[in-house]
């Protein structure tokens, strides 16, 4: 289902498919992991959806099984999936800007794989760029800018150059940007990109966040025709896949808007 909805955008026919996997699920004895795993997998669902409410419930109905069934003990073989359901949990309760939920199921995830998994596991850092991303929206920029360097701290020391570590960089690039801080972000941004490019597909367009976002802060620091390259380059490469829309209108006019001010 989960396929479904994110390769191809089609909510529907992915949430169509649940009957069936409950009926499967059903046929196998309606075990409690295939139940809570038949809930994780619809509001995922959801979440692409014009309705992510509704993946909130389902997850809270997962949560409230996994505890019934003792998961919340870290000796319970389903104490690890309670952290991920948790996790899961926060970053509903971001996107629908209940913050404090957000920050505070964060919290009990990175907890529960602490309790499960020792400190300082890898997947901590979900639990932590929520909370990063939740205080940023509360204007709690400090906070904030901790949250995330924590997520980058477990990234670097479990995963090394990766993916994953490059955007957490920019990420933090943001919060420092949205400071004021323009010469930190910006070597922020120069390490996310070099790990960018030797990391990622030579035309994945989660490249363009970092080159957008190095612009901005390029721009501010008067440094117009690096901004440029950057603006120029991330066009390009939105051009050429027709990946998110949204970043290719504000490169658009952060370019124009370079242009005119330079006039």
């Amino acid at each position: 289902m989960v396929v479904t909805a994110h390769a191809k955008g089609k909510t529907d026919e992915a949430l169509a498919l649940v009957p069936s996997a409950r009926a499967a699920v059903l046929r196998a004895g309606d075990p409690l992991e295939l139940r809570v795993e038949l809930l994780y997998r619809q509001a995922t669902v959801h979440d692409y959806g014009p309705h992510p409410a509704d993946g909130l419930v389902l997850l809270q109905e997962a949560r409230r099984l996994l505890e019934q069934a003792g998961a919340a003990a870290p000796t319970s073989p389903l104490a690890g999936r309670l952290a991920d359901v948790l996790a899961e949990i926060g970053i509903f309760n971001m996107k629908a800007e209940r913050l404090d939920d957000a920050v505070a199921a964060a919290h009990e995830s990175i907890q529960m794989w602490r309790a499960v998994f020792g400190g300082d596991n890898v997947d901590e850092a979900y639990g932590w760029t929520t909370i990063s991303v939740a205080q940023q929206r509360a204007g709690k920029r400090e906070e904030s800018l901790a949250a995330i360097r924590e997520a980058v701290r477990l990234r670097a020391s479990r995963l090394g150059d990766s993916v994953a570590l490059a955007l957490s960089l920019v990420a933090e690039g943001g919060i420092l940007d949205e400071s004021g801080r323009w010469d930190e972000s910006v070597k922020v941004y120069d390490r996310a990109l070099r790990m960018s490019r030797a990391t990622m597909a030579p035309d994945d367009v989660n490249l363009t966040h970092g080159l957008i976002d190095r612009g901005v802060a390029l721009y501010h620091l008067k440094r117009y025709d690096e901004a440029l390259r950057d603006y120029n380059e991330a066009i390009a490469l939105l051009e050429k896949t027709g990946g998110y829309p949204i970043n290719l209108a504000i490169a658009y006019y952060n370019r124009g808007d370079l242009a005119a001010r330079r006039d």
